[in-house]
């Protein structure tokens, strides 16, 4: 409660949205109650960078109130830090254009941790986009399991965690996770029909929403 006087005292809204708050809140008692400890602690850390036409605005609040709830209810607690990092970055007004909140939210609710260390190869500074840049046609070349080895292995000095990310074993793995990234529409996705090859998903690019997704989830 010191914390939010303290908001508070910076921009009633936040003593606002924490009031509207009550019941959500409530409803999961002294579990619940550690989560939200969490979310405001963050907020308060970042309470300089929330922008204040972006959170006394009508999206922000709705959105604030489904990201808390969708915080004290998830159990990871690195898709608690998107969540989080989601908040501030709608707050900071990166996107003011952006307005697809609910998908970006469900996307949120079903994308798994790897799926999202696999949609960041495509990131601005990722080594997909670097590879291709490389490329003749820069961008305009479809992107395979092996495609993106390369990328990887290419990169001076070498990440051994993204080399881990598409080690051979995980080649099946990694054509179904970038079929699941096409179906969420965070990448432009086909199917080859050439089953067991190993390349039967090929990624043309990354979608607008996909860029707005990564943005979106950055620290």
């Amino acid at each position: 409660m010191q914390t939010i006087t303290s908001l508070t005292g910076i921009n009633p809204v936040w003593g606002v949205l924490m009031s509207t708050s009550i019941g959500i809140i409530n409803a999961w008692g002294d579990f619940g109650q550690s989560r939200v400890n969490e979310m405001v602690t963050y907020i308060n850390e970042h309470r300089d960078e929330f922008v204040k036409e972006v959170i006394e605005g009508n999206n922000f609040k709705t959105l604030f109130l489904n990201i808390l709830e969708r915080h004290m209810k998830e159990a990871s607690e690195e898709k608690r830090k998107l969540l989080r990092n989601y908040l501030l970055n709608v707050g900071k007004g990166i996107d003011p254009n952006f307005n697809e909140y609910t998908r970006m939210n469900n996307v949120l609710d079903t994308i798994s941790l790897d799926e999202i260390d696999f949609l960041k190869l495509w990131d601005i500074d990722g080594p997909v986009t670097k590879y291709l840049h490389t490329l003749p046609g820069a961008g305009g070349m479809i992107v395979t399991v092996s495609d993106i080895q390369n990328a990887i292995f290419g990169m001076t000095p070498r990440d051994p965690k993204l080399m881990a990310l598409v080690a051979e074993d995980r080649k099946n793995k990694n054509n179904q996770t970038m079929l699941f990234l096409g179906y969420k529409g965070l990448l432009y996705t086909a199917f080859a029909d050439n089953f067991g090859s190993g390349q039967e998903a090929r990624v043309k690019e990354i979608t607008a929403f996909g860029k707005a997704f990564l943005a979106f989830i950055k620290a």
